[in-house]
């Protein structure tokens, strides 16, 4: 089991600063949130969000950080539940 820990880590650790470079490389884009939210101010100007964001507004510095510990959290659970439900006895 320490093994499979260990190779989740190392994973996440790997994907982390992969995300990174593809967020960086593909520079200024906004999110789908962003788009979603200019295309529905084009269609009804009047529009105006029922409910914002609990918490703190992130920087759009933090985004590609916040994407890339998701990405690497992500990564390190599925390789561990694989490599879980390897070692499981049939």
């Amino acid at each position: 089991m320490k093994r499979a820990v260990l190779l989740s880590l190392l994973t996440a650790a790997l994907i982390a600063p992969v995300s990174l470079g593809l967020s960086a490389l593909l520079g200024g884009r906004g999110g789908a949130d962003d788009t979603a939210g200019e295309l529905a101010l084009m269609l009804a100007p009047e529009y105006r969000p029922w409910m914002q964001t609990p918490g703190l507004e992130l920087s759009d510095e933090h985004e590609p950080w916040l994407f890339a510990a998701q990405s690497a959290a992500g990564a390190g659970l599925l390789t561990f539940a694989c490599l879980a439900l390897r070692r499981r006895p049939a």
